[in-house]
């Protein structure tokens, strides 16, 4: 790709941090800059514990949906200490690989290396969002007969994920004659794109009941990670997931494992939010699914002895 005056003031940057348990990294006064055969940025980078920073950067050819590594990039790495003026710059050979007329996004990203405070975050869940996101959930939503809440409620999480500052889009299929639509928003992650978590809950209930636990309690507990995930850069990617139609024998899962994973993301881990509604304190009251013992025998073990 030929890069002329007009495309170099398209590019768009994204500049942003990796949250910490301390204050994070601000890169800020983004301004850029070419030669025959370079590019270059020039930032500010301040940081208010005074510590040296890792700087990374990274590219998107497909307007933001996955961000790429470069191959070489000067002034970006560990360790880059906080100041005005500083540059990272590359070739502009690596914007050749481009492949659509949308304008590559360069992204920035500081961070101080610091380690998340994982409590902090989870002092976070509020049992009235909970509460709030199951009371606005529609039921009785089986596929078949509750047609219309099942639509109402594609539309809940969807806009939920939408105030969020959550890219949301539809997946839609078709069974037995039925469009059915897997409900997703994706974040990000900052630094490995493509490795993807999911955090997952299907929506869907069973015929003649209002499906409060199963799943209306799922959902509202990926509703609450949401929430609260948002508001944080993390490295790696996390993608949330209504799915449809579980109750006919997990279709919708089905479906996305078979032809809806994006071929940029490598899927690292899922968390799924199913029946969460239900607690029992009953010694033994925890089991597994048909052979989850074998394909996960140390996490069965810790279960067991904390049953």
């Amino acid at each position: 790709m030929q890069l002329n005056l007009h495309t170099l003031f398209a590019l768009m940057f994204s500049v942003g941090i990796i949250n910490a348990q301390n204050t994070s990294p601000v890169i800020s006064n983004v301004s850029f800059s070419k030669d025959a055969q370079t590019f270059t940025a020039q930032y500010n980078l301040t940081d208010a514990d005074n510590d040296d920073c890792e700087v990374i950067v990274r590219l998107s050819f497909d307007g933001g949906k996955s961000f790429s590594k470069l191959n070489a990039v000067t002034g970006a790495g560990f360790p880059v200490s906080p100041g005005n003026g500083k540059q990272v710059s590359f070739l502009l050979s690596e914007l050749d690989s481009a492949q659509s007329g949308i304008p590559p996004i360069v992204r920035i990203i500081a961070t101080d290396r610091k380690a998340v405070d994982i409590q902090q975050i989870v002092d976070q869940v509020d049992s009235n969002n909970l509460h709030a996101n199951l009371l606005g959930i529609p039921f009785p939503r089986f596929w078949s007969n509750d047609a219309a809440n099942v639509s109402l409620t594609k539309n809940y999480i969807e806009s939920f994920f939408i105030q969020q500052n959550l890219p949301s889009y539809r997946q839609s299929f078709s069974h037995s004659g039925h469009t059915a639509h897997n409900i997703h928003a994706r974040q990000s992650g900052y630094v490995n794109d493509s490795n993807t978590y999911i955090i997952d809950a299907h929506f869907d209930g069973v015929a003649n009941t209002p499906g409060a636990d199963d799943n209306g309690s799922g959902v509202a507990g990926m509703m609450e990670a949401a929430r609260i995930l948002s508001s944080y850069h993390f490295e790696n990617t996390i993608r949330y997931i209504g799915f449809d139609l579980e109750e006919l024998g997990l279709v919708g899962s089905q479906h996305y494992v078979q032809s809806g994973i994006p071929s940029y993301e490598k899927t690292k881990g899922v968390v799924n939010f199913e029946m969460i509604g239900y607690y029992s304190d009953k010694a033994n009251s925890q089991t597994f699914p048909g052979g989850f013992e074998l394909l996960f025998a140390s996490q069965s073990a810790a279960v067991k002895a904390d049953c």
